[in-house]
């Protein structure tokens, strides 16, 4: 069993952030729509546009269709009615509207936008794209029709694309915070991470003490990975403003750049604010396991279990930690109690294949685990179970098959890339365990089993250089593994350092000898 809870539940970290660009767009394009003076439509318009900016379609649609009787000719009524109707999702109703305005007037680049946007809504992308361009051609510097544009090619990772039209736009001097961010997201998503600082830098120029504004900026980082960014932003949020959202993701920041002690401090503010919330208290149990305090770890559980206990993930963690402590009776009495309010949740079948697999009860295990894939079809956690198993068991070629179904769900699963080049070490086939073990090392969170693995491998071919760094990056992470200190001993040995070979090695006999000796209470 792995020393980590496989199925991580992580927050949906974009909930808070706002759909800025498309109702941004669109709202934009309502602002040209008010009625001219002396118009008899232009107190209706009026009306409609303020309903529509209060989120009150329905409001704007009952005006819009009692005043367009009196004004059969006016395009801005026929261009509102079109959005009022495509925020109800009245689609076919927002399209005639909308193609309406533009045969009452075919030379205004919003209604163009406007019936783009909708056509996106209603999932027709090929209209949408030709009704921008078509904007764009009325009006070439038309900033909505831009952002919107380049908002569907970076929701479609087409970043090359987004940027060709974000570029054209001169960003630094209007500071415009749309665009920036845009083209942060465009310069991130293609790798251009120095392009995306400079970027980002303008934007937060810009920012000021607008915690909207830095909270998405710092969603932004984490969504890339660049977590010392997201936790610079999320800290120049205001104490004042910072609320559970702020905290939550300022914890996950911190915690994978691994700053523990930070992260948790984070998530216990997030808990102040929103104690009803259990994902700080799975959030901290996991920091505290990374302190390598499991006591604090199983009571925060433990409490989480009995504020939430119809929560399956709470369960699910628990039971988890609990066999990872070797507390199988307490496990098997939490999955018990667990099962019977969710029957049909595949996590808490999953945990209890996992409680007996570490038990080596392979059959009821090997139950367990196809009861989960029976409700998840698509369950990582229970292939690698199964594939332990098997490899465990000398049925090499099942394992192989398990590893290889699960690296088609999960290509970067470090437990997958592990157990194949496992297999492929055990067969000599060191090129492939190479291959396999450095795609699991690369991806971590680190693994002791892959990086002793890795570390064999490279001593078997003779990269003893490549070794001593494996182990050594290893061993600032899990110091008290006695086979690490062995392996990096006979590394050192190979490089000539026989001096430090032997300080090595005597921790290797020290640690060993303590995990022999017998434990008193």
């Amino acid at each position: 069993m792995h020393t980590t809870p496989r199925n991580r539940l992580f927050l949906v970290r974009s909930a808070a952030a706002p759909l800025l660009f498309v109702s941004i767009a669109i709202s934009s394009g309502r602002a040209q729509l008010s009625g001219a003076s002396g118009d008899p439509c232009g107190a209706a318009l009026e009306q409609a546009q303020g309903s529509l900016e209060a989120d009150r379609p329905l409001d704007a649609t009952r005006t819009l269709l009692s005043a367009i009787p009196r004004c059969p000719g006016n395009a801005e009524a026929y261009a509102l009615l079109g959005v009022a109707f495509d925020e109800q999702r009245r689609y076919a109703d927002a399209h005639r509207a909308l193609l309406k305005a533009i045969s009452l007037n075919p030379a205004w680049a919003p209604f163009h936008n406007n019936l783009a946007v909708s056509y996106l809504h209603a999932g027709n992308p090929q209209a949408a794209m030709t009704e921008f361009q078509k904007a764009l051609r009325l009006d070439p510097g038309s900033r909505i029709a831009v952002l919107n544009l380049a908002t569907y090619y970076v929701d479609r990772k087409e970043f090359s694309r987004a940027l060709q039209y974000l570029q054209t736009f001169p960003t630094g001097e209007s500071g415009d915070p749309d665009l920036l961010m845009l083209l942060t997201r465009a310069y991130l998503g293609s790798g251009s991470t120095q392009a995306a600082s400079r970027t980002a830098a303008e934007l937060s120029a810009a920012a000021g003490e607008n915690a909207k504004l830095r909270f998405s900026l710092g969603l932004l980082f984490a969504e890339y990975g660049q977590a010392a960014e997201a936790i610079r932003q999320f800290e120049l949020i205001p104490a004042g403003d910072r609320d559970y959202e702020t905290y939550e993701n300022l914890g996950q920041a911190y915690a994978t750049a691994g700053h523990p002690e930070e992260a948790r401090g984070a998530f216990e503010s997030a808990m102040r604010l929103a104690p009803q919330r259990p994902e700080p208290y799975l959030e901290l149990s996991r920091v505290y396991l990374a302190l390598h305090q499991t006591d604090q770890a199983l009571y925060l559980l433990s409490q989480a279990n009995k504020q939430f206990p119809q929560r399956a993930e709470v369960n699910f963690a628990l039971a988890e930690l609990l066999t990872r402590a070797r507390r199988f009776d307490q496990a098997g009495i939490a999955l018990t109690e667990a099962i019977q309010r969710h029957p049909s949740n595949a996590l808490l079948w999953q945990a209890r294949g996992d409680l007996f697999n570490a038990q080596h009860l392979n059959e009821q295990a090997v139950s367990a685990y196809r009861r989960s894939l029976r409700f998840a079809p698509e369950g990582i956690g229970p292939r690698i179970g199964l594939a332990e198993i098997d490899q465990r068991s000398g049925k090499t070629e099942e394992a192989r098959s398990e590893y290889q179904a699960l690296l088609r769900l999960a290509p970067g699963s470090v437990e997958g890339n592990t157990g194949m080049g496992d297999i492929a070490f055990q067969n000599g086939q060191l090129e492939a365990a190479d291959a396999y073990l450095e795609r699991a090392f690369a991806e971590g969170p680190a693994d002791s089993r892959t990086a002793e693995l890795l570390g064999a491998v490279c001593m078997r071919e003779g990269k003893y250089v490549e070794a001593d760094r494996v182990l050594r990056k290893q061993l600032s992470i899990d110091p008290g593994n006695p086979r690490l200190h062995s392996l990096e001993g006979r590394a050192l040995v190979k490089l000539g350092k026989g001096d430090e070979a032997q300080l090595e090695f005597d921790k290797a006999r020290r640690l060993t000898s303590s995990d022999s000796a017998p434990q008193t209470r």
